[in-house]
């Protein structure tokens, strides 16, 4: 039987709603031809639909429950202040790099989401995805030596193209801030595309991924050029930038086109993105509304009080928008720890959101407060669980909860006075497993149509925030069922031709390989083989081994970010919008 390899292409955030009538115009002739030669479909991804749950799901092939890595950072409910950034020492089970490495089979990852720190593989791991911190540090390659081979082969890195905004334009015009970061992002895409051919071309494998967050960052911030309908539209620079995601996908494809050619009659190729995306024109005040409605309160007399701050030399320079000499300080000079007094008298602005919600947490009155937002929904003020909880277990969580949701169903548009929210759903509706605990209490899903994301700004002074051209980021890709669809497409000696599937999930990616790796399947996975995506000859020569596995789930070493990597990390995720 013919040996079976499969090389991964993720390309975060792509979506069907620009690839197709972009194909339809003759624009991505390697997509196309992935679709008419191979398997192709909508890939159905997690709730939250974001990178690292996403991704998380992709390597374990089971839910979040069972992984455990529901956002960036974790901790929801143990304080109200900020939470941990997380990392892969946080992923609660196997991983297919561990699994496949045990097998003796060759692994190389690239830049893949939640590998930092990189895992031990047989073969190489480049931890260049998010989150990742700094400096020298932003790329860690396993093993060590290769790693200097991988910088000196691409001339190394330099930090100030890896270096992602806050909110805001950082006191930059906005013509030079968005021609900045196209530079930016295209640097590290280029830097990405370099190691990838060269660990290619150098080193057996018999699975192969990498992953780029090109599209992802270019559809954040640029969405508002492409669409004319956009509340943040800008006529005049989108005459610049109007074509800057099309250009995107297009560089992708040259890629994939690269990719197909160099491939060999045992490779299987499987390209796919973590979610979907979509325009952003408002922002739902979540805290702002439970106030409304009674169940948040906050202290009567907050005066607040002088604390002293740390932060970066770079930071403060880029706080008062000297963003062009931040980045091109030298390094030693760039990291050095200066006092800040700062008074805490409000918890900031509408994007402030988990660095300032220590502030945030001064200013609740806790002992009545029922219930307080996340950056993804809404969670309980719970006796025994959060640090100051009101609500009891049992019957009188389970009223709140109802009430809440209900009350979700209720909330209208300013405008219209049309109902905009058209699902809600209890954490246990969405999740199974030991880690359900960790997540957000209630998560809810806006109606077509309402381009809104959730908010947990205390500070707005009305239900919705109208994004408008002071901020950069424009498009995003939670609390819409439509962005949960990411794209699959394969081709490959194991796989049909001109099919196109209808129920992919994000669990199936990681049996589904080890399936065509001809590798057994831990029984505690919870995706399934695409089977209908695989070739009848295959399928009938070979059985699907699943098996139990007492050492899937596992209990990792803990590796602590220091408070200045985080402080990084938030910087990298605040100009997503994330934060």
């Amino acid at each position: 039987m013919m040996k079976q390899k499969v090389l991964i292409i993720g390309v975060d955030g792509a979506t069907y709603q620009i690839i197709r009538p972009m194909i339809k115009e003759g624009k991505l002739p390697n997509f196309e031809r992935l679709i008419n030669t191979g398997v192709s479909g909508d890939l159905t991804t997690t709730i939250p639909s974001l990178t690292p749950t996403a991704f998380t799901t992709l390597m374990t092939g089971v839910n979040p429950g069972h992984h455990g890595i529901f956002d960036f950072a974790g901790g929801v409910h143990r304080d109200y202040r900020s939470r941990i950034i997380l990392n892969s020492s946080n992923i609660h089970v196997k991983t297919i790099w561990e699994i496949i490495s045990e097998k003796n089979k060759k692994v190389i990852s690239i830049g893949v989401p939640f590998t930092y720190p990189p895992f031990p593989v047989n073969g190489i791991m480049v931890s260049a995805g998010m989150p990742n911190p700094e400096k020298g540090q932003d790329v860690k390659i396993f093993p060590p030596e290769v790693g200097k081979e991988i910088m000196d082969y691409i001339g190394g890195i330099q930090h100030k193209y890896l270096t992602r905004r806050g909110s805001g334009f950082c006191g930059m015009p906005q013509m030079e801030f968005y021609e900045d970061l196209q530079e930016k992002v295209y640097y590290v895409f280029e830097k990405v595309r370099g190691i990838f051919f060269y660990l290619f071309n150098k080193y057996e494998w018999d699975i192969f991924m990498v992953h780029f967050n090109l599209t992802d960052m270019l559809q954040h911030n640029f969405w508002r050029f492409i669409d004319p309908g956009h509340v943040s539209y800008d006529k005049s620079l989108a005459e610049h930038f109007e074509n800057t995601i099309y250009k995107g996908y297009q560089d992708i494809d040259k890629l994939i086109g690269e990719v197909l050619a160099k491939t060999d009659q045992e490779t299987n190729v499987i390209v796919l993105s973590d979610h979907g995306f979509g325009p952003v024109h408002y922002l739902f005040n979540m805290n702002y509304w439970l106030e409304e409605i009674g169940l948040l309160k906050r202290k009567k007399r907050y005066i607040g009080r002088y604390k002293v701050h740390r932060t970066t030399f770079q930071r403060g320079l880029s706080r008062l928008g000297y963003q062009n000499l931040a980045d091109h300080l030298p390094t030693w000079l760039s990291g050095m720890n200066l006092p800040v007094v700062r008074r805490n008298i409000d918890p900031g602005g509408a994007f402030a959101f988990r660095n300032q919600s220590d502030r945030f947490a001064e200013m609740i009155d806790w002992k009545r407060t029922r219930a307080y937002a996340d950056v993804h929904g809404i969670n309980l003020n719970l006796r025994g669980r959060e640090p100051e909880g009101v609500i009891e277990p049992g019957k009188e969580q389970e009223q709140v909860i109802s009430y809440i949701m209900n009350q979700l169903l209720s909330v209208r548009d300013t405008e219209t006075n049309a109902t905009i929210i058209g699902e809600v759903l209890k954490k246990e509706d969405i999740f199974k497993g030991p880690c359900t605990e960790e997540a957000t209490d209630i998560y809810f899903f806006f109606k077509e149509g309402y381009h809104h994301i959730p908010s947990p700004d205390f500070m707005s002074k009305e239900r919705f925030t109208k994004l408008n051209d002071s901020i950069p980021f424009s498009g995003h890709h939670v609390s819409h069922r439509s962005t949960q669809k990411g794209i699959f497409l394969s081709s490959g000696p194991g796989m049909k031709q001109s099919t196109e599937l209808q129920e992919a999930n994000m669990m199936d990616i990681a049996p589904t390989i080890l399936y065509l790796l001809n590798l057994e399947i831990p029984a505690e996975m919870e995706g399934r083989v695409l089977r209908e995506a695989i070739d009848e000859d295959l399928l009938n020569k070979r059985q699907e081994m699943r098996i139990e596995n007492s050492e899937f789930r596992v209990k990792r070493e803990r590796k602590a970010l220091s408070a200045r990597e985080e402080e990084k990390i938030r910087e990298q995720l605040k100009g997503l919008g994330y934060l």
